[in-house]
């Protein structure tokens, strides 16, 4: 392992760490978006979804539900040959309450649609 000065801010003319923040306006449940991956095709990076509630905006990861048939809530983001790609869960983007979605917001309400954003670091230099 390799341990990098945390006052370097590059290495070989590239920075350690590139980030950009990717705008998917309104996604809505059961739902595929696509856009290009910010640092080029087959960059390593790593993705994070949120969307927008009252309460500000949130990671709303991934549930499924079983208690009365099968639900899935959710908006994740993935990296593909295809570019940054967003998912959403079947019945909606996010369950309802932060016992569902481990979140610190307290948002009680399922939500079908909502704002989106993804969070996209370039992994290496």
């Amino acid at each position: 392992m390799r341990l990098i000065d945390p006052l370097q801010t590059s290495l070989n003319g590239r920075p350690f760490l590139d980030y950009a923040l990717l705008d998917y306006g309104i996604v809505t449940s059961n739902s595929r978006y696509v856009q290009a991956n910010p640092f080029g095709a087959g960059a390593v990076v790593l993705c994070v979804c949120e969307v927008q509630t009252a309460e500000g905006w949130m990671e709303s990861k991934w549930r499924d539900v079983y208690a009365s048939g099968s639900s899935y809530f959710g908006a994740l983001a993935s990296a593909t040959t295809e570019g940054i790609v967003v998912r959403t869960g079947w019945q909606g983007v996010i369950a309802g309450g932060g016992e569902l979605t481990g979140s610190a917001f307290t948002t009680s309400t399922t939500l079908t649609s909502a704002s989106c954003r993804v969070h996209v670091w370039r992994v290496g230099a």
